[in-house]
């Protein structure tokens, strides 16, 4: 893979220092949907239990 191929989600994999790591970007759009979603939907959608998606909820600032 080059370093601006894309990645299985879409996205485009930088090289560098200051490029996300994987775990990181996962993180963060969990984070913003459950922002945009109720947490238990988002929860029953990945497969997740109610309990994590609402604490990401409450990291994020949404409760």
């Amino acid at each position: 893979m080059t370093a601006s191929s894309p990645t299985p989600d879409g996205s485009s994999q930088a090289d560098g220092p200051h490029s996300p790591q994987p775990r990181t970007t996962l993180g963060l759009r969990l984070r913003h949907l459950v922002l945009q979603t109720p947490a238990p939907v988002v929860a029953r959608m990945l497969g997740y239990h109610d309990n994590t998606t609402a604490q990401l909820a409450a990291e994020a600032g949404g409760i």
